[in-house]
């Protein structure tokens, strides 16, 4: 029988190895840009030590303050060490497919068909490299047991060889923030299988379904 599709994403024209590529490009550039201003700032906080002429010291300190200031925030801004990722959900009525790809491990695609009855809890952390305080939730871990025998999981590496899988039961996805693959987890996932966390603070945080996807 037929079920039909409560949540699909992401659209089926998606070129995920050309986006994830772009993603791993900018995350590149991006450290790059970061180690050329801590360089240059290293460079002005020496030649401030050296010179010891009043106008020359004045002009290296504030290049230091601002090469320093430069610093703080492209390393705030920066996105976490994880972004060349994709997370492919198709959730059907009694069971979901997840098809995550990544650039920064062994297993380049992992493939986890799992019946709802064996998903046991969902919860949420912290993106990997992130270098925020707070949770951003954009890491989830899921804990299922094949109670039923309709779950399958199984990892393949860049080649498309077959890996084994090194901790059963446990399932772990980078999600790419403020997009779809966070919004399954933030507003539908509750409703096809158990989780243990506290929706109520998610929606205080980052607003309604609606306001999550920029419908409202």
């Amino acid at each position: 029988m037929n079920e039909e599709l409560q949540f699909g994403y992401p659209a089926e024209e998606t070129d995920i190895e050309n986006t994830i590529a772009l993603q791993s490009v900018e995350w590149k550039k991006s450290s790059f840009k970061i180690i050329c201003v801590a360089f240059l700032s290293m460079l002005c906080f020496i030649f401030m030590l050296y010179f010891n002429d009043g106008i020359l010291q004045t002009i290296f300190t504030v290049l230091t303050c601002v090469g320093f200031a430069a610093f703080l925030l492209l390393y705030k801004s920066k996105k976490p060490i994880t972004n060349g990722h994709f997370l492919c959900i198709n959730a059907y009525e009694s069971f979901v497919d997840f098809d995550f790809y990544s650039t920064y491990n062994q297993a380049y695609h992992t493939h986890a068909h799992l019946d709802y009855r064996d998903i046991k809890s969902v919860s949420f952390g912290k993106s990997l490299g992130s270098n925020k305080l707070k949770s951003d939730y954009g890491r989830v871990a899921i804990a299922y047991y094949n109670t039923s025998g309709n779950t399958k999981v199984k990892r393949y590496d860049a080649n498309g060889k077959e890996l084994p899988i090194k901790k059963e039961s446990f399932l772990y996805f980078d999600l790419n923030v403020n997009t779809p693959e966070q919004g399954f987890f933030f507003y539908t996932a509750h409703k096809l299988f158990p989780i243990n966390y506290d929706r109520k603070k998610i929606v205080r945080r980052f607003g309604d379904e609606d306001s999550f996807y920029g419908n409202d």
